[in-house]
């Protein structure tokens, strides 16, 4: 982690029954994501599946001294979280009908916003270990983090950011 994209190959799959013109606005919004990270798009490939899914298998590059990854973890390090937590348990609520429009919109914002401060920091040295936080959420991933790197970890659940408080009455 901590590099430059330089290409992108989107992975879709999508249900029979879903309108071409929704598939190709899901399409549009990736081609405008990757134009974005001044990033190629290369291709693709797109399956039948019952629920919609969408990404970009994505290439880069990144001097290798200033690669990071979830196992180069020290003692007395920092965590930096880019964007607000929320959007997993947001997108569950979404699907169950128990999110406010607001709520979503927020979540789909953070989740569109290109998320450069990885490779920015990385590039300057600040950063020497780094993880996303996606599908294990963020005690998932920085699990791994600790393991990787043979560390433990300390939160300050009240300093952690979220999209909105409405999240921690999604979680409860």
């Amino acid at each position: 982690m901590g590099g430059r994209p330089i290409t992108a190959m989107a992975i879709a799959g999508m249900p029979s029954e879903l309108d071409h013109n929704t598939i190709r606005e899901i399409f549009r919004g990736g081609a405008e994501k990757a134009r974005e990270a001044e990033c190629a798009l290369v291709g693709g490939h797109t399956i039948k599946n019952p629920e919609p899914i969408y990404g970009l298998s994505v290439t880069g590059l990144v001097h290798p001294q200033r690669y990071t990854a979830n196992a180069l973890a020290k003692p007395g390090q920092i965590l930096v979280l880019s964007k607000p937590l929320g959007t997993g348990i947001i997108s569950s609520a979404i699907k169950g009908g128990k999110c406010s429009e607001s709520l979503a919109r927020r979540s789909v914002e953070s989740m569109t916003h290109l998320n450069r401060a990885g490779a920015d920091l990385s590039e300057k040295g600040i950063t020497r270990a780094c993880t996303d936080v996606t599908g294990f959420g963020l005690l998932g991933h920085l699990l791994e983090v600790c393991k990787a790197s043979d560390v433990t970890a300390e939160l300050d659940h009240q300093k952690l950011p979220i999209i909105s408080d409405e999240v921690l009455s999604l979680i409860e």
